[in-house]
């Protein structure tokens, strides 16, 4: 004898999980996840040291990992100084990893959120810096050149070690050729939020001083930049800088002479 197939054998039943048991379960397993992220986060920070990749530093390390702080850190060969941090959990379900960051040395200070997805892209808010260019982290970029770097950016994103994204200014202020003879360079300001095709774009205006300066500073991939534009002497310029300045060629008929420049970092 043939038995309906849609028909259950007696005493069994069929069965299906019900919405509020897919609910529970949902919860009992976000509970539990929360828990191990709870449990390594507030482990000891000096039992993760050892595990941190090749090209971050970490020497006396104090706190957690959630709330914890470097005395001394190393970001690929560049020195960060005492760097603390507060990691937000929460970012953790999103498959990020976001925290608050304050970063001291002599003659810089770094304040924000910094924010690092499974994908490597870094991203940044209310980013904060004031720098002197004799800072440790800043010297080898600096050769030449004496003043005060001052970073305001309330978004950043980048990727594969090139700013995609940019919104915010940063200014270059009390600049000094230190070549040869000190002569004073004045104040400049770079603003960003524009993206076009070849990359992030800034305008590139002076704040006063010895030069008229008008360009543009595109942020190129792979990592590096075009800066070009125009510049002139104004009144005030010494006799040293309206030297230099005859080595970009003739001026226009408003006294205006065309720079360019393009590197790699």
């Amino acid at each position: 004898h043939q038995r309906d197939p849609g028909v259950q054998p007696p005493g069994r039943f069929a069965t299906q999980p019900s919405p509020l048991m897919i609910g529970a379960r949902a919860v009992a397993l976000f509970a539990l996840l929360g828990l191990l992220v709870g449990l390594l986060f507030w482990l000891p920070l000096r039992w993760a040291v050892a595990r941190l990749p090749e090209a971050v530093r970490c020497q006396q390390p104090g706190g957690t990992i959630a709330a914890g702080f470097c005395g001394s850190m190393q970001l690929a060969g560049n020195p960060l100084g005492t760097v603390r941090w507060r990691l937000r959990p929460a970012a953790l379900l999103l498959g990020r990893v976001r925290a608050v960051v304050a970063a001291e040395q002599p003659g810089l200070s770094l304040r924000g959120v910094l924010q690092l997805g499974l994908g490597g892209g870094l991203g940044a808010q209310d980013l904060e810096i004031d720098a002197s260019l004799d800072a440790p982290a800043l010297q080898r970029y600096s050769a030449g050149l004496r003043g005060e770097v001052s970073v305001r950016l309330t978004e950043l994103q980048a990727s594969a070690g090139v700013v995609r994204s940019a919104r915010g200014r940063v200014l270059a202020l009390n600049l000094v050729q230190t070549r040869e003879n000190s002569v004073a360079l004045g104040d400049y300001e770079l603003s960003f939020g524009q993206t076009t095709a070849a990359g992030l774009q800034g305008t590139v205006t002076d704040r006063g001083g010895p030069l008229e300066v008008r360009g543009t500073l595109t942020l190129t991939d792979p990592a590096g930049y075009l800066l070009r534009g125009t510049v002139k002497p104004r009144d005030s310029a010494p006799i040293e800088l309206r030297r230099q300045l005859e080595f970009l060629g003739p001026a226009d008929n408003a006294g205006m002479r065309s720079f360019a420049q393009e590197a790699t970092f």
